[in-house]
């Protein structure tokens, strides 16, 4: 499936690179919707692993279950999935939901 996301809007400049992997059996379904104006959404498989962009206030939320009912099972800052590049340091995960 496509990932299915709008362009960042040209008013943030505080863009890092976010690495995630779904390191569970289950299918997941990421997304970002907390920033005005911007939408991201990816489907992962098990083992998948995925390079985004995102802004440094950006949450990603991270949903498991089946199709007709995913649960919200995890919220993680993105400044906490950026990448070395970005000079942090290892990402430190999550806050769990349950």
């Amino acid at each position: 499936m496509s990932p299915i996301f709008d362009a960042i809007p040209p008013t943030y400049s505080d863009i890092i690179l976010c690495y995630y992997q779904n390191a569970t059996t289950k299918l997941e379904i990421i997304r970002i919707s907390n920033i005005p104006g911007w939408y991201f959404e990816h489907i992962l498989f098990p083992g998948e692993r995925l390079l985004f962009e995102a802004v440094t206030e950006a949450k990603l939320e991270i949903y498991r279950g089946d199709r007709i009912t995913p649960n919200l099972a995890q919220l993680v800052p993105c400044r906490h999935l950026a990448t070395q590049e970005n000079h942090k340091t290892e990402p430190d995960l999550v806050v769990g939901l349950g």
